[in-house]
């Protein structure tokens, strides 16, 4: 038997023994449903902010740290080493870790008792869902063909707008119930189950399985992978495009809920269900709109898969402004809709080029570059740029009105125990006001990160084959 014969034969035996979770699609189901798990965790917190602004008195940069960077910095950081394990380890067991980790210390922000702690918690959560992205993508190459895997990505990207939905409507209605700390523990406490879901129903298929022998090597380092992803220009392109798109996107989406909470005479479950349907459930069907249609088109030219996002952001732009500049809850979600709808459409496509132009065991290393690109960068920084801004802004806008010190007059956005009726009345229209402005200025922004992935299909065509 010849050497290729063997390794084929090898393969085979090795596809025999992934039971239960036999199929690509019942392993897709379970990697699906521990990315809805993972966005329950990291959303719910959005529509927390609010109520833990006003009882730990906290400003606008302290909630972007604690929705951005408190969680995106250890994420990225952890995320490189629980990668290289997955290139070489068992991914079923890295992940069913990660799991048990960050439910343990979602439960835990719901005990916190100041915002340092709270801030110590949402690392610890961003630290264990770091291992969850890179070893699920790393598994879906092997269940999947290249020719399949951005609509097997498309539909495992479903887990963001679902997993955001359950988070924010769940977080809602228990902050309207019990608080916000009951939020945390509710949504974190599924983990243990979905844990033991994850090790009991699925198993570790044969890596490299769908690509040819000459891609059959040992993982390759880590600067290497990274060398490798600058030195192609559609790659390179493919990163900028996705760190800018998250930093200026996380601008607005992390101060939503919390600008149509002071815009708006709405309750916290009104909120979320606003913000459930028109960002997440639109998400969802947006991504599978996007993974089918770069498959379809990408068969004829292979630069839809670059086309696409930059389709899908610049539609999204002016829909973006038009809602921010809305009297009513209702026109607003209006707008909101179809923007939704386009904008999550660059994930899919952009993952799915960065896999197929990548080595097997490289994969998990692919992901977790492109998550500290997208995390310590664009999730970490942009909430904290957004608060900040928002935190200047109300500053000025006190300042036309002829008082100063609006952090100290207005503490938590709410009146002070010292102040003035003038004053008073004036704390809750200036910081709506603010985060107006603030996602005004934003949203056009998002032309950035298009130009990027419009530079990626002027040279994928040349880069697929290399």
């Amino acid at each position: 038997m010849s050497a290729t014969d063997s390794g084929a034969a090898g393969r085979a035996a090795m596809s025999r023994d992934v039971r239960p979770a036999s199929t690509a699609w019942v392993a897709l189901a379970i990697l699906l449903l521990v990315y809805i798990l993972n966005f329950m965790d990291r959303w719910v917190i959005t529509i927390l902010l609010q109520p833990i602004k006003e009882e730990l008195l906290l400003t606008d940069w302290q909630l972007g740290l604690l929705n951005g960077f408190a969680y995106a910095v250890l994420s990225s950081a952890a995320a490189i080493q629980l990668a290289r394990w997955a290139e070489v380890h068992n991914r079923v067991r890295i992940l069913t870790a990660c799991i048990v980790f960050w439910s343990a210390l979602t439960v835990l922000c719901g005990m916190v008792t100041s915002f340092w702690q709270l801030v110590l918690a949402r690392m610890g959560v961003g630290a264990g869902e770091a291992g969850g992205l890179p070893s699920s993508h790393s598994l879906l190459a092997d269940y999947f063909p290249p020719e399949r895997r951005a609509l097997a990505h498309s539909i495992y990207g479903l887990g963001l707008p679902i997993g955001g939905m359950l988070g924010m409507v769940l977080g809602g209605i228990l902050v309207d119930l019990a608080g916000w700390r009951s939020a945390f523990i509710v949504v974190g406490l599924p983990g243990f189950l979905v844990a033991l879901i994850v090790w009991f129903g699925l198993k570790e298929p044969p890596r490299g399985r769908y690509d040819p022998p000459s891609r059959q090597e040992d993982a390759p380092g880590l600067l290497y992978v990274a060398a490798n992803l600058w030195r192609r220009r559609t790659t390179r392109h493919i990163l900028i495009g996705l760190t800018l798109a998250v930093l200026i996107g996380n601008t607005g989406t992390s101060f939503l809920a919390p600008y149509i909470i002071r815009r708006f005479a709405l309750s916290y479950s009104e909120v979320a269900l606003l913000v459930g349907a028109t960002n997440f459930l639109t998400a969802a069907i947006g991504m599978m709109a996007g993974g089918f249609l770069t498959d379809r088109l990408g068969r004829t030219d292979i630069r839809w898969y670059m086309w696409i996002p930059v389709c899908g952001i610049l539609i999204a732009i002016p829909f973006n402004l038009g809602a921010y500049m809305q009297d009513s809850a209702l026109a607003m979600a209006l707008f909101l809709v179809p923007a939704g709808l386009v904008i999550p459409t660059y994930l899919a496509p952009s993952f799915a080029t960065l896999h197929n132009l990548s080595q097997p065991r490289a994969r998990a290393t692919v992901t977790a570059i492109a998550g500290i690109c997208m995390g310590m960068i664009g999730a970490s920084v942009g909430p904290l740029l957004g608060g900040i801004s928002i935190d200047v802004l109300s500053e000025h806008l006190f300042a036309r009105a002829g008082f100063s010190d609006f952090v100290s007059a207005c503490p938590g956005g709410l009146p002070g125990p010292q102040s003035s009726a003038a004053v008073a009345g004036l704390c809750a229209p200036v910081l709506a006001r603010a985060t107006q402005i603030s996602l005004l200025f934003w949203a056009p922004l998002m032309v950035w990160p298009a130009f990027h992935f419009w530079w990626a299909s002027r040279t994928i065509r040349g880069e697929e084959t290399a």
